[in-house]
């Protein structure tokens, strides 16, 4: 499928925005000596998730294997499903201070995100292989169709027309997880501007506005898939 420009521009600037916070965040947590800590297996998901993001939008990233994309995300969302298990209910118990991966309920939200790249792909591939998401080319074997007055097809950057039907399968799910991450999106900055009332330090909110970040990507392409 093919997403607006609009939609690719925001979609990547966001995805690498916030993944390049967990990127030095692993990087900081590499060279201090501790690489194998469970958060550096987290941030190094959220590294790959957000490269995903940023590639899927453009028709050289949605033409990857949705298979391997399926098997990576399932496995992050089944990593974050056994942390979220045995998690503590806090780092600290403070709010100002604690880690963006704290507690069973933020891990959950981190078992979906990571479940819904998995479903994303399995939803890319659908409405790529739909019928009405075939692109004719404005040059075909039809002289008569092409010669029409007012049949305007709307070209498409490589030159054919795309009827976007999106099948209901893919359109529902996907329109019930953008609102999930939009209203994610509401909790994740109003968590920053409680840690900034609360004077916390600049990881703790930097770590819930990269959350943000990533969470309105996510609801930028389920928009554009729904």
């Amino acid at each position: 499928m093919t997403f607006d420009r609009t939609v690719q521009i925001a979609v990547t600037i966001l995805a690498l925005l916030g993944g390049s916070f967990y990127g030095v965040r692993v990087l900081t947590r590499v060279t201090r000596g501790n690489p194998l800590r469970w958060d550096v297996v987290d941030d190094v998901l959220h590294v790959v998730m957000s490269l995903a993001m940023a590639a899927m939008v453009w028709p050289w990233g949605s033409s990857l294997s949705p298979a391997l994309s399926v098997v990576v995300f399932t496995g992050a969302a089944l990593w974050f499903l056994g942390r979220a298990l045995f998690a503590r209910p806090g780092v600290t118990g403070d709010p100002a201070r604690e880690d963006h991966h704290s507690g069973m309920r933020v891990l959950l939200y981190h078992t979906v995100m990571m479940g819904s790249m998995a479903w994303m792909a399995v939803a890319m591939a659908g409405v790529s292989g739909s019928p009405g998401a075939a692109a004719i080319p404005a040059t075909s074997g039809m002289p008569a169709m092409n010669g029409m007055a007012g049949m305007d097809m709307g070209a498409t950057p490589t030159g054919g027309a795309v009827a976007g039907i999106v099948p209901r399968w893919i359109s529902a799910p996907c329109a019930g997880l953008a609102l999930f991450f939009v209203l994610a999106v509401v909790g994740a900055v109003a968590v920053v501007a409680r840690r900034a009332v609360l004077g916390a330090r600049i990881g703790p909110i930097a770590s819930s506005f990269a959350a943000a970040v990533m969470a309105a990507g996510m609801a930028l392409m389920f928009f554009e898939m729904a």
